[in-house]
Order: C-alpha cells, then sequence, then structure tokens
C-alpha cells in the first residue's frame, strides 16, 4: 500500500488524536490532542481544506487554554 506524503500526515494526525483519548492523564491527554490538532492544521492546509484548518486550529486552542489551567496550578476540581 503506498501513501503520498499528504495522506501519511493525516493519518499520523489521526492517530495522534486517537492515542490520546487512550491516556489516563489528563495533561498528557490534552498535549498529544494537541501536537495531533496542528499537525491536522497542516493536513489542512495539505489538502486546501478550510474546515479541518478552522476546527483544528480551534482544538489547538482549546488545549493550550487546559494546559495552561493544569500547568498553573489553578486546576477546577469540581470543588466550590
Amino acid at each position: 500500500m503506498n501513501f503520498s506524503s499528504t495522506e501519511l500526515v493525516g493519518y499520523v494526525a489521526s492517530a495522534l488524536v486517537v492515542m490520546s483519548l487512550a491516556m489516563t492523564s489528563v495533561v498528557r491527554l490534552r498535549a498529544i490532542s494537541l501536537i495531533g490538532s496542528l499537525i491536522f492544521v497542516l493536513y489542512g492546509v495539505l489538502i486546501e481544506s478550510v474546515p479541518i484548518m478552522v476546527t483544528n486550529v480551534a482544538i489547538a486552542m482549546l488545549n493550550v487554554w487546559f494546559l495552561r489551567a493544569e500547568l498553573g496550578g489553578k486546576r477546577n476540581l469540581g470543588a466550590t
């Protein structure tokens, strides 16, 4: 089976997103999902798909937002 380099980028991004969902650590989940979404942005650029780019930029921004909260010590554990 031969893959183009563009397809390979898409498969790597997909694998990272799937792998992130198997993480037990929220920080690892967010970090791997961030990398996967950034690679998906690249994939969107390569195939010229604005919806893929926009969606994954938004996902990357959310991952950064929540990673900052997790690593900044301002965790919300549901306590009031």
